[in-house]
Order: structure tokens, then sequence, then C-alpha cells
């Protein structure tokens, strides 16, 4: 959830996959400053017959309010930008924050409003696939109108994570769409983590493969649902 807590991916691009940043928020990562280059390789779009474009993406936080005496909350402000076909077309730049909440270690909540330019580009509409399905297989896809009015895409990615006893937590991340493109569905996600000495286990259910904000952006699937796992190890 975009949040990607779930896909040790970039949040809500950031709770899952990328690194999610709900897992790179949580505590996987302590950098103030944080620059990432990621190649997307689980979402890919299809261009053509047979041919299949992995995305890349270029992003960046700063962190710029620390939960504590003076602030009730965490502030991160949040920059990327990402593309098809190694980074060379349909570039959608992304803006937003991400405003975090712990608890203790027992719950910590997330907020992320972002911005994503050029959410649908020329080249990858909102057909998404994965591992060489076509996606008008799965029946799942929306029919795009003639002429799109709004290219871009407003959306807040939503997460949580809740300790239950001592070492496994419960993470939940939803990513609405408030306005422009938004086909499909909103992206949802859940999971079980595990955590180890160093190291975290993650089960989870979601209904997309999204990694990236331009991904979140385009939504997640109406009726199917994907397994996956991560492991993580913090140095």
């Amino acid at each position: 959830m975009p949040v990607g807590i779930i896909r040790i991916r970039t949040v809500c691009a950031d709770l899952r996959g990328q690194g999610g940043e709900l897992a790179r928020t949580v505590g996987l990562a302590r950098a103030r400053h944080r620059l990432d280059i990621v190649r997307a390789a689980a979402n890919v779009q299809r261009r053509g017959p047979g041919r299949v474009v992995p995305d890349g993406a270029v992003s960046g936080r700063y962190d710029a309010l620390q939960q504590g005496e003076r602030w009730p909350v965490s502030v991160s402000a949040l920059l990327s930008v990402e593309g098809t076909n190694n980074f060379r077309d349909d570039h959608a730049p992304a803006l937003g924050l991400v405003a975090s909440k712990t608890y203790g270690r027992r719950l910590a909540l997330y907020a992320s409003p972002t911005f994503v330019w050029h959410s649908i580009t020329p080249g990858t509409g909102a057909l998404t696939g994965h591992e060489g399905h076509d996606p008008a297989d799965l029946g799942n896809v929306d029919v795009l109108p003639a002429t799109i009015t709004d290219e871009n895409t407003a959306y807040v990615g939503l997460g949580t994570r809740l300790l239950v006893p001592k070492t496994t937590y419960i993470v939940l991340e939803f990513t609405p769409r408030l306005t422009g493109f938004a086909p499909g569905r909103g992206t949802w996600g859940v999971a079980v983590e595990k955590h180890t000495r160093g190291h975290l286990f993650q089960l989870n259910l979601s209904n997309s493969f999204g990694t990236t904000y331009g991904q979140l952006a385009r939504g997640g699937e109406r009726s199917n649902v994907y397994l996956g796992f991560n492991i993580a190890r913090k140095f």
C-alpha cells in the first residue's frame, strides 16, 4: 500500500515491494535522507504482442520531523520518478508526504497523501500483467474511454501495524484514489510478520503486484488475490 508495508517495496508504494514506505518507516531503515534506485520487475506492462517492459524508479525521502516530546508525529517528504522500457519511456513523477504515529512497539499508524503525474502513460494505460500473463485473460481489466480527461492521480496510502504476542505483527494497508485517473480498485494488502533477531519474515495477501507510486495510482485488480512472501535483514 505505495504505503508499501506489505512488500518491503516503498508507503503505500512504500509498505510493500520496492521496499514499501511502511516497511522503511517502521524501522528497516533509520536514515534521515534516503535515495533508492529500483527495478520493479514484479509488475510489468505489455506493449505490443509478446513484449514485456519492466519498470524502473528512482525515489528519495527526507525525514523532516521526528516523533518525540516536541512533535506528536513523524513527517517525511518523498519524491519519485519512474519509467518503462528500462527508464527510457513513459516517465511518471510523484510527490508526497508520509505521516506516522507510533505507540511504543505495539501500534503504528501511517498516512501518505501522494500525487502522481502521468499515471496513465501512452505505453501503459491500465493494462498490467504478471509473469507473462495477458491481463485481458484475468477478466479484471477496465475498458478505457477513447478520451482520458485526467492523466494524473491523487491518492492516500493508509496503513497500520499491530503487535500481537511478542514478535508477531498484523499489517494492513489500503490505497484509495481521491481524484484523477483511477481504474480498477484501490490496492489493499494484509500481512502477518514474524520478527527474529535481525530478520523479518512476512506472508501477505494483496490485489496488486504494484511496487511503485505510479503502479499504485493505477490500482489493483477487482477479483484476483495474490499470495506473497518477504524476508528482510536489518543491519
